[in-house]
This record gives structure tokens, sequence and C-alpha cells, in this order.
């Protein structure tokens, strides 16, 4: 009985090859059929499988689109010089007490060691200025590279004149920068390409104010600058263009507009976005890497330098050297930074990057046109 409802079924059955084996006249024919079967079998499980595969591997499409825009939002642009305290503004005293306070670290390595090594050291006998002792940002403020009169000797925006006025101050780890057009609600636009429809900048670095120490500070010397997003923090120090003195630079700046899937087919979080971070508006990755670093800085340190948000007190030179350094040395060391802070791409950002080329400068006719109307002779243009 079962025989018969067996054959009953491979002859009656939508599956072909189960009557062609049951039909068979022979067990070669029998045998051929059963492969086939099997491989037609196996072929489709496979199919299967690799269908079920794909679609929970998320797969994601890249969609590209070039636009032609009538105008459109000019960068950020800070500027910053290698050099952090000018000479005529800080006392021999300051700067020998900065030199050995930085200087340390470079000769102990084990953070216990190096904490009772500074301690164990006479700093008044520095006889340091109580302004660097008690209000480092603020001395840095106040005695680091400014724009002023002397340093800014010709800005123009579009052809027109701007001013000390048009930029702002930031601390980053080079001391004081300064940003053009860091108006996050009403920033500048721009609605023609070219050099002369953007930002020109005349600056003296001023060589003479330099006081790096080369053993713990910069070993050059010029400018850094960087473009970005109005709502996204300067981070010169990771990806800022450097700038020769007695040179002409031009910046093509190319303006890209992400928009990233949430998981799984994305890493970006739908939940990060305005009002996320604590000290910054919007959600950008080098904001919410600063306030990890600032976090970290601060349960240990209780302070926080003056390049990180926050609302504590700004750290000393003995708390940078003491605790914050070894602090974020060790961390970076022992952590990838963006899964510790957890800190993902945002879904929609506005990235610029930047071309530099390079020209001789001055020619003949400009320098004799600035040593005539500002008396800066070729040689010191060569070097500032």
């Amino acid at each position: 009985m079962d025989n018969s409802l067996d054959h009953e079924f491979a002859n009656y059955t939508t599956c072909h090859g189960a009557s062609r084996i049951a039909n068979a006249k022979n067990r070669p024919h029998m045998a051929l059929w059963t492969l086939i079967f099997l491989g037609a079998f196996g072929l489709c499980t496979w199919q299967i499988a690799d269908r079920f595969q794909n679609y929970f591997a998320y797969r994601a499409n890249t969609e590209i689109d070039l636009n032609l825009e009538s105008e459109l939002t000019f960068p950020a642009v800070t500027i910053c010089n290698f050099n952090r305290i000018r000479k005529s503004a800080a006392t021999p005293n300051d700067l020998e007490y900065l030199d050995a306070a930085f200087y340390l670290p470079t000769l102990v390595d084990h953070p216990e060691l190096l904490f009772l090594t500074l301690f164990s050291i006479d700093w008044d006998a520095f006889n340091a200025s109580t302004e660097l002792l008690q209000d480092f940002a603020g001395y840095v403020r106040r005695n680091g590279f400014v724009l002023d009169n002397d340093s800014l000797v010709e800005c123009t925006w579009q052809g027109r004149e701007c001013f000390i006025n048009n930029f702002t101050h930031v601390f980053t780890p080079y001391g004081n920068c300064w940003t053009f057009n860091s108006d996050k609600v009403s920033p500048l636009k721009q609605s023609s390409p070219g050099a002369g429809n953007g930002l020109k900048l005349t600056l003296d670095i001023l060589t003479h104010e330099y006081t790096e120490n080369p053993i713990t500070g910069n070993l050059e010397y010029g400018l850094l600058f960087q473009v970005h997003d109005q709502h996204e923090p300067p981070r010169v120090e990771l990806v800022g263009t450097a700038v020769a003195p007695g040179s002409h630079t031009y910046a093509n700046t190319f303006q890209t507009k992400y928009k990233n899937q949430p998981t799984p087919w994305g890493q970006c979080d739908p939940k990060k976005s305005h009002n996320f971070l604590s000290y910054y508006e919007q959600y950008t990755l080098p904001g919410c890497l600063l306030e990890c670093r600032a976090a970290i800085v601060a349960a240990e340190c209780d302070c926080r330098p003056m390049y990180y948000p926050g609302t504590l007190e700004y750290c000393t030179p003995l708390n940078l050297t003491a605790c914050v350094l070894p602090t974020l040395s060790t961390f970076l060391r022992e952590n990838n930074e963006f899964e510790a802070c957890g800190c993902t791409v945002p879904c929609e950002y506005t990235a610029y990057s930047s071309q530099v080329s390079y020209a001789g400068y001055p020619s003949v006719q400009a320098a004799q046109f600035y040593e005539t109307n500002f008396n800066f002779s070729s040689g010191y243009m060569r070097n500032n």
C-alpha cells in the first residue's frame, strides 16, 4: 500500500524529477534522473540560502548627485601660528618655566614617576608670573598669537576690505587661533568661484616673536589653516594645512554634503542630532570626540585644557604635564577612541576639502609696493 501511494505521489507531483525517477525503465535511467534531481535540488537550495544571506547583509548603494548651485555657503576658515607665545609678551622666567614643565615628559615615561619628579622640583624658584600660574588660558589668550594691525596686513572678502573684528578667537593645541566666517546662523555665501571672489589674506607671522623650544615645541615656522563647517570645531592639529612664509598659497575649496544611513545599512544614529552634545549645538564627529576626551580628563584631573569644552577651570601647565597628557596618552594607547567614546558618523553633515598650490612671492613689483607702503623689505617678506 505504501509503495503504491509513493508511486502515485511521484507520478502526480509537479516536481517532475520525482516522476522520472519513479517511472524509469531501468536502473541506469533511474540513477541518471536521481543525479539530475539531486543536482537541481542542491542548486535551488544554494540560491535560496544565497538570497537570504544577501538580504541580511543589508547592502547599501551609494548615490552621488552633482548639482549646480547658484550659491554655496562659504566655510569657516581657522588660522593658527606655529608660535604659541610671543617673545615680546613673555618674560624670560615664564619661558624657562614653560620649557621645564613641558620638557620633563620627554625624559620620564612612567606617569607615577613623572608625577613625583614634577612635584619634587622647586617651581617657585623660577619666579614665573602670577598670571601664568593662576590663569594659563588667559595668559595664552593675551600673550599668544594675535590678529592685530601688525599681523593682519591685508584682508579682503570678495574684493571688499575685511577687518580684525571679522575673526573670532578659538583655542586649539596651537594656542590662539582665529576663525573667519564662524557665524552659524548667517554665514557668508559665495556665488562665483575664483580667488577674487573668496577670502584673500596677507599675514605677517612675526618670526622675531618665536619662542618655540625645538625639544618641547614646534620645529616649524609658518601658519596652519583648516576649512570646516561652522558647526564643526576645528581640529587643526589633525587636518590643518601648513603654509610656509614668503609664499603665495592658493586653496581651492570643495564642499561635499553627506547623508548616511542608520543601522543596519550604515553607522549613523538618528538620535544623535541637535542638542545631543552638551557643548555643541549640532552633533559632529570632532565635537563628540572632543567632549569625550574632555570628560576623561575631567574625571582624572579635575580640570580641562583650554582647547576642550566644558565648565571646569582651565588646567595649569603642571596639570597638563602631570595629569592631562599622561591620561590621554594611556587612553589612546589602550582604546579605540571611536568605540570607547561611542562616536559615530553623523546622519547628515557638510565637509570641506582643500586643494593647495603655491606661487613665488613677492614679485619685484610687489616687493617695491610693500617696501614703500608697509616698510617691508624683500628679505623680511621671505621670512614672514
